[in-house]
């Protein structure tokens, strides 16, 4: 099991939600009611992008599309980034920590 907490800019917590890996991390967290800034929904333009606090080593950043510009090491995009399949399939629970960079 995966969770993400989802942190904003100032370091308040927007929410915490358990990811299926079903789709990218900036669907789920829509599906969850939280909303989180995008624009292009295809790892091109860096407005999802986000900060990873904790848990880099459980996030694949091309899980739901190609990732078409370099981030820092820290940075994932939300709109193509999702949890790994062996962090979902994990028998202890992963955190994935991510704070929004608006």
């Amino acid at each position: 099991m995966v969770t993400l907490v989802v942190k904003d800019d100032a370091g308040i917590e927007l929410g915490k939600i358990p990811l299926t890996g079903e789709t990218n991390i900036l669907d789920e967290c829509a599906d969850a009611g939280i909303d989180l800034p995008f624009s292009c929904h295809a790892g091109a333009c860096m407005s999802c992008s986000a900060k990873v606090l904790s848990g880099f080593e459980y996030i694949d950043q091309e899980k739901d599309g190609d990732k078409y510009i370099e981030t820092d090491e820290d940075v994932c995009l939300t709109c193509i980034s999702g949890p790994t399949e062996e962090a979902i399939n994990a028998p202890d629970e992963k955190i994935i920590e991510l704070q929004i960079l608006m």
